[in-house]
């Protein structure tokens, strides 16, 4: 016997607050057996993962693939800055230290394997 699919409408789906963020950050998730599709909206001026420490690093096992829509952020990843726009995607591999900060306020699609929440 197999899974279900799972079925999302992005506009029907209510956003939850992304950690103790707020409405500055909020995300919609889609969560299968081994991966998990986030639909992301942080504020402009925001600092993942710590808006009180913008140096504070995110690890995890996960794989992170993460697509922005709209809006602009910086991100670095092991040491290696990028600003990161509309129609861009980048794969920050399981393990790897990172920060970002959103420079406009931005939407994106994020993929973990395996899930992260």
């Amino acid at each position: 016997m197999t899974d279900s699919p799972k079925h999302v409408i992005w506009r029907d789906v209510e956003p939850a607050p992304l950690f103790d963020l707020g409405e500055r950050a909020t995300y919609k998730a889609l969560t299968g057996k081994t991966a998990q599709i986030m639909r992301v909206e942080m504020k402009a001026g925001v600092h993942f993962p710590n808006p009180d420490d913008p140096a504070e690093l995110e690890t995890h096992p996960n794989e992170q693939i993460s697509t922005v829509l709209s809006g602009r952020m910086r991100i670095v990843i092991d040491g290696v800055e990028r600003v990161v726009g509309p129609g861009e995607t980048i794969a920050i591999p399981p393990g790897a230290p990172h920060v970002a900060e959103f420079l406009e306020d931005t939407e994106m699609l994020e993929v973990f394997v395996p899930p992260i929440m």
